[in-house]
């Protein structure tokens, strides 16, 4: 019986390999960041979410006032690095990809919740400029950490895309 052995060199698609690998998590994470960002901007409705209910005590759009909580989830300026404002998790090791926010009140309006007095009778809070009690109040769930299949779809198309202008070069 006999052997061969063939010993084959692609240096330039080892380089390209090295490439993918050390760009393609924060692609992913930043792709990720850019669909939490567009769920702000539209105020839910995005990627077949439907939108967000609207703000009863104040003006402007919901999850946007100061703006913290939609950067924390963020990408950086050009949409492709991931975004590391305050409250930023970004983790990049060993295939996982892994985005998030620290900022205390994000699941609270993500899932909603109903607030209640613990030491007060009532609730003081101004709406429209005018101080007001309630005995709770109910803080509708305002989705951004959810994951549609269009979000899936997105992530999928924008991976092919990157993998194939760095094969075709």
């Amino acid at each position: 019986m006999a052997l061969w052995e063939i010993e084959l060199d692609f240096p330039l698609f080892k380089n390209v390999a090295v490439q993918i690998q050390s760009e393609l998590p924060g692609l992913i994470a930043a792709t990720l960041q850019t669909q939490r960002a567009m769920i702000f901007d539209s105020e839910g409705n995005y990627n077949g979410r439907p939108g967000w209910e609207p703000l009863k005590c104040r003006d402007g759009q919901p999850l946007k006032d100061r703006g913290t909580l939609s950067q924390s989830i963020g990408p950086a300026n050009d949409g492709i690095t991931p975004g590391r404002a305050t409250g930023s998790i970004v983790r990049l090791a060993m295939g996982m990809v892994t985005i998030g926010t620290n900022i205390a009140y994000a699941e609270v309006q993500d899932q909603g919740a109903i607030i209640v007095p613990v030491k007060a009778k009532a609730l003081r809070f101004k709406c429209h400029g005018k101080f007001i009690f309630r005995k709770k109040v109910t803080i509708p769930p305002r989705p951004f950490g959810n994951f549609t299949s269009e979000d899936i779809s997105e992530l999928n198309e924008t991976v092919t895309n990157y993998l194939t202008s760095k094969i075709n070069g």
